[in-house]
């Protein structure tokens, strides 16, 4: 920074927006790597687990607002795997519920002899497999920002 210049990052907190974070065109179809999967308590809820899976893009795609994302772009797939009772906002989460979401992952990736509990038991055996999802973007909620959704595209 040259003598005379005002340091950009000198302005109050309070006048920075938050950063917006790009977002795969929706209703495409594209390739990702399951790069990590895993089991964890959820951040809004210390009695409710979660999968997460860490998809990375394996092509150059086209983002939301028309701009190239490179390859190895991440968008996280979480599906719930604690069941749940019906509340004014929100349906009622059964363990049907949470075995169909889990055999479309394991359909996705090809292990259709496994079992929704062998998925939540090894969350790993996922891992570095290829899968096609559909994309679509999620309205934010509760100060998070628009995200990504992916819809798996199963295997003829």
């Amino acid at each position: 920074m040259s003598e005379g210049e005002q340091d950009p990052l000198s302005g109050a907190a309070g006048g920075w927006e938050a950063p917006k974070f790009p977002l795969l065109m929706p209703d495409r179809i594209c390739e990702f790597k399951i790069s990590k999967s895993t089991v964890a308590k959820t951040k809004d809820d210390e009695n409710r687990d979660a999968l997460t899976l860490v998809c990375k893009t394996e092509h150059d795609y086209t983002g939301a607002d028309g701009k190239p994302l490179r390859s190895g772009f991440t968008v996280y797939k979480r599906i719930g795997i604690t069941p749940s009772e019906e509340k004014e906002d929100k349906r009622a989460r059964t363990w049907k519920n949470i075995g169909e979401d889990l055999a479309m992952v394991l359909k996705a990736t090809g292990k259709t002899d496994n079992t929704p509990r062998d998925l939540i038991s090894n969350p790993g055996m996922v891992e570095g497999i290829i899968v096609k999802c559909k994309v679509g973007i999620s309205k934010g909620t509760n100060n998070f920002p628009d995200s990504n959704t992916l819809t798996f595209v199963l295997p003829a």
